[in-house]
């Protein structure tokens, strides 16, 4: 939560409160996904080439577009 922390304070600094701090990833992609609209651009960053999340004592595989992908599909098609 340090990078998270890091960027809220410069957030902060730069008097900008109009951001939502989210510590999971995955979490992270589907807001950002599901709230965007039609001509809406989502960048993410930051994940681009690794192939792994560090966690605490953990390391969790990871494929940020694999991830994408999934969450887009969540969204269009939500399970009832």
């Amino acid at each position: 939560h340090d990078i998270l922390n890091e960027m809220k304070r410069g957030a902060d600094e730069a008097h900008r409160n109009n951001y939502v701090l989210i510590p999971d990833r995955r979490e992270a992609i589907h807001w950002s996904l599901s709230h965007s609209k039609p001509g809406d651009t989502v960048v993410f960053c930051g994940k681009a080439g690794e192939i792994t999340l560090e966690r605490a004592n953990e390391t969790i595989p990871w494929d940020e577009e694999t991830i994408v992908r999934e969450v887009l599909r969540e969204i269009r098609n939500p399970t009832p």
